[in-house]
């Protein structure tokens, strides 16, 4: 399973970025794999991140994400396209891939 988690760095140690369009970088991480890939939100500069940053989700192909906040209009671009979207409390990717990875939510 291919998972985006939303952070303010590029590794498994960095925080959760609490926020979704803008947020700094996308973790996607592979549940069969157990390797990730760190991308820099380009999305982030322009007007219309929120919908620029579900699709580079929906583009990469992942099924889940977890982040901290969604607005109502990305939320639903990535709710058409069957993608999850998971809200998180804790405070790195890791426990939040770890959290979701335990109960399938948050």
């Amino acid at each position: 399973m291919k998972i985006i988690i939303t952070a303010q760095g590029k590794e498994l140690t960095s925080p959760v970025d609490l926020r979704f369009g803008r947020c700094a970088f996308f973790i996607l991480w592979d549940s069969e794999t157990q390797q990730h890939t760190a991308y820099i939100n380009e999305a982030a500069m322009g007007s219309g991140a929120g919908i620029g940053s579900a699709q580079f989700v929906i583009d990469k192909g992942a099924e889940v994400l977890i982040t901290r906040e969604i607005g109502p209009k990305a939320a639903q671009v990535l709710q058409s396209a069957g993608v999850e979207v998971h809200m998180t409390t804790a405070t790195t990717v890791q426990q939040a891939i770890e959290s979701f990875s335990k109960g399938g939510k948050e």
